[in-house]
């Protein structure tokens, strides 16, 4: 089962053009206890769903807004998770770098290799770093920055890679990475672009990634929200959410996942079921709509949606 999940990008390229059977499959009892038994996926838990038109093939045939490229250029990190399980999120976040002046192009890498890290694959997770890291570093050699939209893949590139393969060009893939959310409060606040964003009088509640906590804080990300006029954020003293990547996924640690969920997190969304949640890690936002009902949000989803002539978001 761990090679399984190390190989998740793989299966979700080769699952993509067969989306609807596979989801239809996922939703099945008995395909459920079928994984549970061959992979050791707890049948308790959701499956992610796959989308044929994913972020890769929508971003192809996207045409770029009107404002794009006044204030420069960006590589925006294509990661499994979001092209393949969540797109709207890659969506939503080339619209609003677009409307904040900037020319988006993808990092296209066929994976970071989080998930062949955390599954103890480091020769693999090496391979595909020497594979990866010429080309991309090439595309950064003008200052150009790297922006991710998932915190564990985008980390990975910080904080594994430069391990991994050390040298001048993990070096600067390292240097310019950047959350989006983050780089694009940063800009805002230099006076570098302007995003015009409509007010949300509204309380949204903010969870932290780990990994973003570890290296980063979640200051960020509450900065970016904060620049929603009248969105009153709090950021959850919350912990972690107990689904740790994979981890909650497999029969062993189901149980225990969800323990760590019920030990702070879970209780503070319990207490504003009216707030709008925001969680940037996949795994996170997971976790809350399987145990507490309720979708969570990517921070650049919630700028997106405030942008002019958008819908306003609901919780």
């Amino acid at each position: 089962s761990h090679r399984l999940l190390a190989d998740i990008h793989r299966l979700n390229r080769l699952g993509a053009p067969l989306a609807p059977l596979v989801n239809f499959l996922q939703a099945r009892r008995w395909f459920r206890w079928l994984l549970e038994k061959g992979a050791g996926i707890d049948r308790r838990r959701s499956l992610p769903p796959l989308h044929r038109w994913h972020f890769r093939r929508w971003f192809a045939h996207h045409p770029a807004d009107a404002a794009a490229g006044r204030n420069g250029r960006v590589l925006l990190l294509a990661d499994c998770f979001t092209t393949y399980n969540e797109p709207d999120i890659g969506r939503a976040a080339v619209r609003v770098l677009e409307r904040a002046g900037y020319t988006v192009e993808l990092a296209d890498l066929s994976c970071c290799g989080r998930p062949m890290i955390s599954k103890g694959f480091l020769d693999l997770a090496r391979t595909l770093v020497q594979e990866q890291a010429g080309p991309l570093a090439q595309r950064l050699a003008q200052g150009t920055p790297l922006l991710g939209l998932e915190p564990s893949c985008l980390l990975t590139l910080v904080d594994e890679w430069t391990e991994l393969l050390p040298g001048a060009q993990t070096k600067a893939i390292a240097a310019a990475a950047r959350l989006a959310d983050n780089w694009l409060v940063e800009q805002i606040h230099n006076e570098r672009c302007k995003l015009p964003l409509r007010p949300l009088p509204q309380q949204c509640l903010l969870h932290g990634h780990c990994h973003q906590k570890a290296l980063l804080g979640a200051g960020g990300t509450a900065a970016a929200l904060r620049l929603i006029p009248q969105l009153d954020v709090t950021v959850l003293d919350s912990g972690c959410c107990g689904m740790a990547g994979s981890f909650g996924f497999e029969r062993e640690h189901y149980e225990l996942s969800v323990q760590i969920a019920n030990l702070a997190l879970l209780p503070a969304l319990a207490k504003a079921p009216e707030a709008l949640v925001v969680a940037p890690g996949t795994s996170c936002r997971h976790q809350i709509k399987d145990l507490a009902h309720r979708p969570a949000r990517h921070p650049l989803e919630v700028l997106e949606a405030q942008l002019a002539e958008k819908t306003e978001l609901r919780p």
